[in-house]
């Protein structure tokens, strides 16, 4: 409310497994569920960004090839239905690949 966002415009994915009443929550061994929670999630509002944090924690369920493709299969129904991902990623040695791979499916690459 400080910097009049509203609350109600936010929807959070919850995939650390910790319950919340206000959460979405999806285990990360579920990229289906989460595809279209994201999606579905999408629909409701207008001006969306998803943040999604972190997609290098996916590493622990899936091979870098599943998340590439779950990745680009998101990306591309963001183009399509006008909305944005943000990807954040750990930057590290065992992440450097991922990263590399996932930053040519993406517009735009930050390193902070």
């Amino acid at each position: 409310q400080k910097h009049d966002v509203d609350l109600k415009k936010i929807v959070f994915i919850n995939a650390v497994g910790s319950e919340s009443k206000d959460d979405i929550v999806i285990m990360p061994e579920d990229l289906t569920k989460m595809s279209i929670a994201m999606t579905e999630s999408a629909k409701k509002l207008k001006d969306v960004l998803i943040i999604v944090d972190t997609i290098s924690g996916f590493t622990t369920h899936h091979s870098a090839s599943l998340i590439n493709r779950f990745v680009a299969s998101l990306n591309d129904k963001a183009r399509e239905k006008d909305y944005h991902i943000l990807w954040v990623a750990i930057e590290g040695r065992e992440e450097k690949k991922l990263n590399n791979s996932i930053s040519q499916l993406c517009d735009v690459t930050l390193n902070l």
